[in-house]
C-alpha cells in the first residue's frame, strides 16, 4: 500500500475524521495571506461656532471654525432664549469659508447659535465634524 493508501485508508472508516479533515483544509484555503482591503478610519474634528449682531441688517452673522473639511455647507440655526423651549429665529447654511447670516432678528433679547454634528468623506476615509452652540448674545432695543 503506498503513501497515499495509507492516508485515506484509515480516513474512509471514520467519517467524522474525514469531515474534520476536510473543515480543516477549507479553513486554511479561506485565510487571506495579506489584508488588501483600504482600512477605514473616522476622524473626529471639533467646531466652534461664534455669533455676532449687526445692528446694520438687523441680523446674526458668524462663522464655524474647524477642519477645512467641515466649514462649508454646515446646517446653524440661530435661537433665541425664552421661558421653557427656545425659538428658532432663523436658519441657514455656511459657505466655503464657514460663514453664515444674516439671520433676521426678532428683537431685544438673548440669542445663540447652533451647528449640527455631521459625518462627511467615504468610504474608508470618514471625517466627523462636532456639532457646537455659541455663546449667548444679547440684543438690546
Amino acid at each position: 500500500m503506498g503513501v497515499l493508501g495509507r492516508l485515506t485508508g484509515p480516513i474512509r472508516n471514520r467519517p467524522a475524521l474525514a469531515v474534520a479533515v476536510l473543515l480543516a483544509c477549507l479553513a486554511i484555503a479561506t485565510v487571506p495571506l495579506g489584508n488588501f482591503s483600504a482600512k477605514a478610519h473616522v476622524r473626529t474634528y471639533r467646531s466652534n461656532i461664534s455669533i455676532n449682531y449687526k445692528r446694520s441688517a438687523d441680523g446674526f452673522i458668524g462663522r464655524v471654525r474647524s477642519f477645512k473639511e467641515c466649514r462649508e455647507g454646515r446646517a446653524v440655526q440661530v435661537f433665541m432664549q425664552v421661558p421653557g423651549p427656545d425659538t428658532v429665529v432663523g436658519s441657514t447654511t455656511t459657505d466655503a469659508h464657514g460663514r453664515y447670516g444674516p439671520v433676521s432678528a426678532l428683537g431685544p433679547g438673548f440669542y445663540y447659535a447652533k451647528v449640527a454634528e455631521v459625518e462627511r468623506g467615504g468610504y474608508g476615509h470618514d471625517h466627523l465634524c462636532t456639532g457646537g452652540t455659541s455663546r449667548s448674545l444679547r440684543v438690546r432695543a
